[in-house]
């Protein structure tokens, strides 16, 4: 179930009692596995996940809460990106356990929480691991059509930024309602302001190159929505005046949860926004810009291995590469970035390809990607498309 990277990642995680990290990715991978296992019996009649798997599920319900609080209340962890990935990953065996058992799905959004689905999707893109986010976009969507309307509008927003696709946050929009409990009006505000905070984000990580402070609009809107969900409750016991007690709250837990997962969000993924990748030494500032805006599109964040490849010198004039990922790896994120390094520089590219196939696609790929003249030729018995 995971690959070397990710099972490393996992056994980072923070130490807890009772808890061994060397044999955690094979015990997700095992529960993984008995859940699969239960559709495909549930097919045939009745069935029921082993004592021991629901065991262990409670184990790792415990382990996504610890390991989640610790992501939140301690943002400044050597740790967090494995404590993130962990309880995610976690968090994502479970919401596949309820699922296969037939269990009502909680709430997406309301005023006293967030769905641990949602939860898994932030944390995700806290682990800087945007393929899972992707995934665990796709299984929220069909969860949050009855919600209303500022609700609905939001969770698809929270969906798009895990698919990358931060062009449709930009243009979501709802219909104001006015609501007469007052509640509901302060959770549908709360959740608003959440949402504005979202596009602002969206929009930096799009444009990255215009702003000078990062991501700071919008983290300053989640702040906010963080300071102003929680209020002390003034109260006459005497036990509680004392500077040692801590005084009782009234929470909307629901957006707060929201966005201090937001305010860890957006900190780790603007370091990742693929536009505000300086140009290489030497390459014409505004003609890269005008380059990697339109790969931002699509391809919004870097990854790890893409971070890693750029901190290499991948990108500089002059320097010869050969890259090896996995299919899914992100090969394809850092071939637009090197042609965009060519072309910022007055050059010109030869792309080979092994098929016919794959050349149309790779022409409607480059086209799209930095909208000039791309041309097909034929090779002895290859196929190449030139840019």
């Amino acid at each position: 179930m995971f690959d070397p990277q990710t099972a490393a990642l996992i056994r980072a995680g923070p130490k807890l009692p009772d808890l061994v990290l060397d044999r955690l990715p094979e015990e997700m991978t095992r529960v993984f596995a008995e859940i699969v296992a239960l559709r495909l019996r549930l097919a045939t009649g009745p069935a029921h996940l082993p004592a021991e798997v629901i065991r262990k599920l409670e184990e790792f319900r415990r382990i996504a809460v610890t390991y989640e609080a610790m992501v939140l209340l301690m943002p400044s962890r050597e740790d967090r990106s494995a404590a993130a990935f962990v309880a995610a990953q976690t968090h994502h065996l479970l919401h596949l356990a309820r699922r296969a058992q037939g269990g009502i799905p909680p709430p997406v959004l309301s005023a006293e929480s967030i769905s641990p689905e949602i939860s898994a999707l932030l944390l995700f893109l806290i682990a800087n691991q945007p393929s899972d986010a992707m995934e665990m976009a796709r299984e929220i969507e069909s969860a949050a059509q009855e919600q209303q309307s500022v609700l609905r509008v939001l969770t698809a927003a929270i969906c798009a930024l895990g698919k990358g696709e931060l062009g449709t946050i930009v243009e979501l929009s709802y219909d104001h309602q006015i609501l007469e409990d007052y509640e509901e009006a302060a959770v549908a505000a709360l959740y608003g302001e959440i949402l504005t905070g979202i596009k602002l984000f969206a929009d930096f990580v799009l444009h990255a190159d215009r702003f000078r402070n990062g991501p700071t609009e919008a983290m300053t809107i989640f702040l906010r929505v963080q300071k102003i969900s929680v209020e002390a409750i003034e109260t006459p016991i005497a036990d509680f005046a004392d500077s040692e007690n801590t005084p009782p709250v009234s929470s909307f837990a629901g957006p707060h949860h929201l966005a201090s997962l937001l305010l860890g969000a957006a900190a780790n993924l603007g370091h990742a926004a693929l536009a505000a990748v300086p140009p290489p030494p030497g390459l014409d500032g505004s003609a890269w810009s005008t380059l990697v805006s339109s790969i931002a599109t699509r391809r919004p964040f870097l990854w790890p291995n893409h971070l890693a490849a750029l901190e290499l010198g991948f990108l500089n004039p002059g320097t010869s590469s050969v890259v090896s990922f996995p299919t899914g790896g992100g090969k394809t994120t850092l071939s637009e970035l090197k042609i965009a390094t060519v072309l910022a520089n007055g050059g010109a590219v030869i792309y080979l390809a092994p098929t016919h196939a794959l050349v149309g696609q790779t022409k409607r790929d480059l086209t799209n990607a930095f909208s000039v003249p791309v041309r097909e030729s034929f090779l002895v018995e290859d196929y190449y498309a030139e840019i």
